[in-house]
């Protein structure tokens, strides 16, 4: 035992909560393909799952396997619980049945019994404290592998303490203290180097109304007059390409708070500017509009970028047409894109670094979707509830993930959702306890004087 502990390999623990995909195994099994981290199994090939959702409920993190599988991970006794939701993914439909089992030091601590694809997710939630080894087991449940996909779906490790080492080093005895040297002449400081493509522009910006607000979203109007607004709405959100600084001019006389939609992380033909937009900045097809294509967002750190270029032009174009805030697009392209090519930390300091430029053009910026992301620090240290002024989510209800919107409303930011399916009925009691403005809205969210405009509210 002791000897096979040494030779493993130990994770690369932070202080506090560390989710276990972004750490490595010491060994590993699958059933069939290759384990998949933050996203389901899939098919045989590497990368070739998808989000993982085990009954309706959609994660972003964990590891996609299939029976019969094992993974092993040497904690080093530094961590205390052991936390993940567990369940067939919904690829397979109801199809599967799969055994979850969770070892500690080779001690059984977590049997879910016999799952199902009809099931819904049940939970870890066990104690790890010292132990140094953890194994995590999915098997068949005696009945073969066909259709085991299996999720360790949001897999995390928590209360991790960094000092607490098996052997810690035998101090080293301090030198003695040699004399006094004679002081130098002062040297004067060196210049501090300029942060990689610097915030643009300054200005001043209104921040969106808190609390309860009536608002609207009709970023499908493809013309000024297409746009009506109800006589409760105080904010409302356009595309900013096809509204004209007119229509802003009008609405803001009404008493509107106004907020401008561009894409930002995804190509758009049909644009003005689509044509700026080089095909190397274009790394996977969206599935879901196959027009369009996901941008590599890194592409803003680097000299002369051609992206930073573009969607700085884009956030000038919204405030010459009056706008107030930014509602940027397609801020999860760490999520979107097959490989690897983007990781979450770089998605998180693109978001960051939009949110700095919006404000630098003087305009207010809300984060779009990512409640998973709310928390997480960009590269200046400050997380994204922070540096956003407010979020515009789209089916929390949907995907029960409005819980952390809250976080927004506790610093007194605007908190929007909206949810699309005609047949379940808004949560308004749940919208109304966490202080999140909700509004059921068509697909598209056209204009409010096209046939298949919908807009119901919980205010």
């Amino acid at each position: 035992m002791e000897a096979e502990v040494a030779r493993m390999k130990a994770l690369t623990i932070n202080t506090g909560n560390n989710m276990l995909s972004g750490e490595a195994w010491t060994a590993a099994t699958s059933g069939y393909g290759p384990i998949e981290r933050n996203m389901s199994n899939g098919e045989s090939g590497a990368r070739d799952g998808r989000m993982m959702a085990v009954n309706g409920k959609r994660y972003d993190s964990g590891f996609g396997v299939h029976a019969n599988s094992s993974m092993t991970f040497n904690l080093g006794g530094k961590c205390k619980r052991f936390i993940s939701d567990v369940g067939i993914d919904d690829e397979v439909g109801n199809q599967g049945s799969v055994v979850f089992q969770v070892f500690a030091d080779g001690v059984k601590v977590f049997d879910s019994g016999r799952m199902t694809g009809a099931d819904a997710a049940k939970t870890v939630n066990v104690d790890v404290s010292g132990r140094r080894k953890l194994k995590l087991v999915v098997g068949d449940a005696g009945d073969n592998n066909y259709y085991d996909h299996a999720d360790w779906a949001g897999a995390v490790l928590t209360d991790c303490e960094i000092s607490g080492t098996p052997t810690p080093p035998a101090p080293t005895p301090p030198a003695p203290t040699p004399p006094a040297p004679t002081p130098p002449a002062p040297t004067p400081p060196a210049p501090t180097p300029p942060a990689p493509n610097p915030v643009v522009g300054t200005g001043n910006f209104k921040l969106p109304p808190a609390g309860k607000v009536a608002w609207d979203w009709q970023i499908g109007a493809s013309t000024d007059s297409a746009i009506k607004v109800a006589a409760d709405v105080k904010l409302i959100d356009l595309d900013g390409f096809t509204v004209s600084a007119a229509k802003v001019a009008e609405l803001k006389r009404q008493g509107l708070y106004t907020v401008c939609y561009i894409d930002a992380g995804s190509y758009e033909p049909g644009r003005p500017d689509s044509a700026r937009y080089p095909d190397y900045l274009k790394i996977q097809q969206d599935p879901d509009w196959p027009a369009e294509y996901f941008l590599d967002v890194t592409d803003v750190f680097k000299p002369n970028s051609v992206l930073a270029s573009i969607l700085i032009d884009r956030m000038k174009m919204c405030k010459s047409k009056g706008f107030d805030a930014l509602e940027p697009d397609n801020l999860q392209n760490d999520e979107n894109v097959r490989g690897g090519r983007i990781t979450t930390q770089q998605q998180i300091d693109f978001n960051g670094w939009i949110a700095d430029q919006a404000h630098g053009q003087g305009l207010a910026v809300f984060q779009k979707n990512g409640p998973d992301k709310i928390l997480l620090r960009d590269r200046t240290g400050k997380m994204m509830v922070d540096k956003f002024d407010g979020i515009l989510n789209e089916e929390c209800q949907q995907f029960g993930e409005c819980g952390p919107l809250a976080e927004y409303v506790k610093r007194g930011k605007l908190a929007l959702n909206v949810e699309y399916s005609r047949n379940k009925a808004l949560d308004c009691n749940l919208m109304a306890q966490l202080g999140v403005n909700a509004l059921k809205k068509d697909l598209s969210l056209v204009g409010s004087t096209m046939g298949s405009y919908l807009r119901e509210t919980c205010n």
